[in-house]
């Protein structure tokens, strides 16, 4: 690549800065060299610890933050697969909140495959990371690995569902797992929850999202009926149906 700087004549202990603003062109990983054409025996230890470690130095500009960002997938990681590096590598460049619609840990959802497999690719961007389980998570009994990992990020142990704000969105996580949270059927503690929930909402929009959806494109996966009182609550409430959304991911359930 074109050389970024040159230092000239160095002398041994001090530090030297170069500006490399202009080769840093979005988030990622940015690799540069040092090198000379100097055969004095100058050496530059960069991954040297201590007193004299490298140094990254940032100048921060407050910007304009714009719309809230919601961006997410479902069926994320495998420790077979690439696919969970390559998708937390997008991410790497997309500022805003994070949505996961289930199956996090696609093997059985045990807390090894959280540690093993998910946390080394999307755990980097756990701390803005909303999630909800998929039947992979729930695998494991209780889901115990995935509300272990996930903390109060997931809600209530147990439960699974729960919401917020997004600047003038209000953003519900729901738990498609019915069997696992006593059911989603009209009356239900989930179902319940949700019609409160909405009506106390003073959002002018709403998003909701969990992993079992009640209409599908899919071949593989037939619609889930058990969600429809979650649906038709949300129905109720005024929050539209976007088809398009159907078709981000397989077996993700969203409404907009």
């Amino acid at each position: 690549g074109t050389t970024l700087g040159s230092l000239g004549a160095v002398t041994a202990s001090p530090w030297y800065e170069l500006d490399v603003t202009d080769a840093v062109t979005g988030n990622g990983t940015h690799s540069f060299a040092l090198t000379s054409s100097s055969t004095d025996g100058a050496d530059y230890d960069a991954r040297e610890a201590g007193w004299n470690g490298p140094q990254l130095i940032l100048d921060l500009v407050a910007t304009d933050a714009g719309d809230p960002v919601l961006v997410g997938a479902a069926d994320i990681a495998l420790c077979s697969s690439t696919g969970d590096e390559a998708t937390a590598n997008l991410l790497d460049g997309i500022d805003g909140t994070i949505f996961t619609a289930g199956d996090n840990a696609q093997g059985t959802g045990a807390t090894g495959e959280y540690t093993d497999c998910y946390a080394s690719s999307w755990g980097r961007h756990k701390a803005r990371i909303r999630p909800v389980p998929g039947n992979h998570d729930h695998a494991t009994s209780g889901a115990a690995g995935y509300y272990s990992y996930f903390g109060p990020l997931a809600g209530a142990a147990g439960q699974g569902y729960y919401s917020y704000d997004l600047g003038e969105w209000h953003v519900v996580a729901l738990n498609s797992n019915c069997s696992s949270v006593g059911g989603c059927n009209a009356g239900s503690a989930q179902e319940r929850w949700l019609r409160a929930d909405l009506a106390a909402s003073t959002k002018p929009c709403t998003v909701a999202y969990w992993h079992h959806p009640l209409f599908t494109s899919s071949s593989a996966h037939a619609p889930t009926t058990a969600v429809r009182p979650l649906f038709q609550a949300l129905y109720d409430a005024d929050v539209a149906y976007d088809a398009a959304l159907d078709r981000l991911a397989q077996q993700a359930g969203l409404a907009a």
